[in-house]
């Protein structure tokens, strides 16, 4: 069965444009964090740095690799149900750690905002929510496939 005519992958070359956007996107948020004195233009830039970054992350992720085989293909799909299990299961270690928050110290949670007093309180901790979402999977994801690809070629390498 020939799998690459099921693939729906990127052209190779889009790889190196997504890394090139994810570098820019950190220095430019870093950069407008560390320039910026206004709250509130380091969030816009710190948003668009964010989209731009994921537009990358997309773009390195989703592109053929210069060789794609079938054992490529099992290490995407490796790659990317071990992201979405570990992403899951710390979803329900973080809403478990909530819940028990919520109990020991009688604050109520709502969202991601901790009302005391019905006057509302920044909870750094539950702000992981983001990073517990579709980003951090892929990110996770694309981490995971570029070490595991890393590591096989290595193998091959030590092999011949």
């Amino acid at each position: 069965m020939n799998t690459q005519k099921k693939l729906y992958l990127l052209p190779h070359r889009c790889q190196l444009i997504g890394w090139i956007l994810i570098g820019a996107s950190l220095v430019f948020v870093i950069g407008s964090i560390l320039i910026l004195k206004n709250e509130d233009e380091q969030f816009t830039y710190a948003a668009g740095g964010m989209i731009i970054s994921f537009i990358g992350l997309l773009l390195a992720g989703l592109s053929r690799e210069k060789q794609e085989d079938e054992f490529t293909v099992f290490l995407r799909t490796r790659s990317a149900l071990t992201a979405v299990a570990f992403m899951f299961a710390l979803k329900v270690v973080l809403a478990l750690i909530a819940v028990t928050l919520t109990e020991l110290t009688h604050l109520h949670l709502i969202g991601e905002e901790v009302f005391v007093n019905n006057r509302s309180v920044a909870v750094p901790f539950l702000s992981l929510k983001e990073m517990t979402g579709y980003g951090g999977a892929f990110i996770l994801y694309l981490l995971l496939y570029k070490i595991r690809l890393a590591r096989y070629y290595k193998e091959v390498n030590d092999e011949e």
